[in-house]
C-alpha cells in the first residue's frame, strides 16, 4: 500500500485537483481555490516528473516561458481601458502608496530575507527579484475574488508593469549584485520585450475587440491562468533538484516575504 501511494499518489492527487479546477461551479469555495488547485497541480507534476515536464519528447519547454509571459501581458493589455488610467487622476495617493510599497518595501524585505536565508546565491537573488517585480494578472484575479477595489488593482498593476523595465533592473543592481552579476541594460531590454511591448499591443488591439470584450473576457482570464500554471510547472521541473534540497526553507522565506508585504500593505 505505501508503495502504491508513493508511486500513484501524486498522479491521483493531480487528477483530483484538475477535476476540481475545471469543474463548472459558481460556488465561492470553487472561485477562491480553483486557481490554487491549478497551481498546486503544476508544482506536484513539476516535482514528480521533472524530465517529462522540462523536456517533453525532447523539446526544451523553457523556451515557452518568455512567450507565455508575453501572452499573459497581452491578455492584460487587451482588457485595459481608458477608465483604468483615469483612476490615477482620481486616486493619485492610493496609486503612489501602492507603487511605493511595490518598488521600495517589497524589494527591501526581499533583500533582508535573502541576507538572513543562507540560501544559494542564485536562489537568494531570486527572492530579491520577486520583490522587485510588479504584480500581475493573478493579483487582479485575487482582488476580484476577494471583492476588493478592482479598478485600483488594475490601475496599480498597469502602472507598476510599465515602470518595471526601469525600476526592476536598477533595484536588482542595487540589491542583488552581491549574489549574481546583474546587467541592468540587458534586464531593461528583456523586461521591455516581455512586458511593455505585449501590453502596448494589447492596448492597440483593444478598440478592435471592444464590442466583443465581455464575451472574450473569460477566455482571456483562462489564457492567463493556464499560462501561469504552465510557467510554474516548467520552472518547478527545471529547479526540482534545488527544490528537493532547500524546498522547505525556500517556502518559509517566500511565505514570510508575502506575509510581511500583506501586513505592511494592509496597514
Amino acid at each position: 500500500m505505501p508503495e502504491f501511494i508513493i508511486t500513484y499518489g501524486p498522479i491521483l492527487l493531480s487528477i483530483g485537483l484538475l477535476i476540481f479546477a475545471f469543474y463548472p461551479s459558481q460556488s465561492l469555495f470553487k472561485k477562491l481555490l480553483g486557481f490554487t488547485a491549478l497551481v498546486s497541480t503544476a508544482v506536484i507534476l513539476g516535482l514528480q516528473f521533472p524530465s517529462a515536464i522540462a523536456q517533453p519528447f525532447g523539446f526544451e519547454a523553457k523556451t515557452l516561458i518568455i512567450p507565455l509571459i508575453m501572452l499573459i501581458m497581452f491578455a492584460m493589455g487587451v482588457q485595459l481601458q481608458k477608465k483604468e488610467f483615469i483612476q490615477i487622476l482620481k486616486a493619485p495617493k492610493a496609486i503612489g502608496i501602492g507603487l511605493l510599497l511595490q518598488f521600495l518595501i517589497m524589494p527591501i524585505v526581499g533583500a533582508l530575507l535573502a541576507f538572513f536565508s543562507n540560501l544559494p546565491p542564485e536562489v537568494a537573488a531570486g527572492i530579491i527579484l520577486v520583490g522587485c517585480s510588479p504584480s500581475g494578472v493573478a493579483s487582479n484575479v485575487m482582488t476580484y475574488l476577494a471583492k476588493g477595489n478592482l479598478p485600483l488593482s488594475l490601475t496599480l498593476t498597469a502602472c507598476a508593469t510599465l515602470l518595471a523595465p526601469l525600476f526592476t533592473p536598477l533595484l536588482m543592481l542595487a540589491l542583488a549584485k552581491t549574489y549574481i552579476d546583474v546587467d541592468p541594460m540587458a534586464l531593461f531590454l528583456s523586461t521591455t520585450k516581455m512586458v511593455v511591448v505585449p501590453i502596448v499591443l494589447g492596448l492597440i488591439v483593444h478598440p478592435l475587440l471592444k464590442n466583443n470584450l465581455s464575451r472574450l473576457k473569460p477566455l482571456l482570464e483562462w489564457t492567463a491562468k493556464l499560462s501561469i500554471t504552465i510557467i510554474i510547472a516548467i520552472s518547478t521541473a527545471l529547479g526540482q533538484k534545488t527544490l528537493a534540497m532547500i524546498g522547505g526553507t525556500l517556502l518559509l522565506f517566500v511565505l514570510l516575504h508575502n506575509l510581511i508585504g500583506y501586513f505592511l500593505g494592509f496597514h
